[in-house]
């Protein structure tokens, strides 16, 4: 799917660029370990699929809700406690309360968003979640 406006087609470059400089990132997150693959049935190939729909229509809103959720939240020199799968729960909160609309962000668009908003993220070993270095408090839900 073509993106519609300059808007989208600036997201589609930023989220390609962020997923070529993090290969092991997809649409809900990081490469995870064994059993969490198994669980989920996530294969090379799905992974591969989720990465792709990551710059369809929906990934670019899914990122785009991420970034205005971000958008003036401060940084901290240590990373917060909450994974970033914590964290786009929040967000989805927030854009809900914010337009009234069902908001819905897939954890590698809000991860995507955090490391284009200068966030620094941390991976959690095997898991498919980061740590972000935002501050929690005044977050909607902390």
């Amino acid at each position: 799917m073509k993106p519609k406006s300059k808007i989208d087609i600036l997201s589609v470059l930023v989220i390609r660029e962020i997923l070529r400089r993090q290969p092991n990132l997809g649409a809900d997150g990081f490469w995870p370990n064994r059993s969490i693959r198994a669980a989920f049935g996530i294969t090379r190939k799905t992974f591969r699929e989720d990465r792709l729909k990551m710059t369809s229509a929906e990934g670019v809103r899914e990122f785009t809700f991420a970034m205005d959720f971000l958008r003036g939240r401060p940084s901290r020199k240590s990373f917060s406690c909450l994974s970033s799968y914590s964290i786009k729960h929040m967000g989805e909160r927030w854009c809900r309360w914010q337009s009234g609309a069902p908001a819905y962000i897939r954890n590698g668009a809000f991860i995507i968003a955090a490391i284009v908003s200068g966030f620094k993220i941390k991976r959690i070993p095997g898991s498919q979640n980061c740590l972000v270095n935002i501050a929690v408090r005044g977050l909607p839900g902390v």
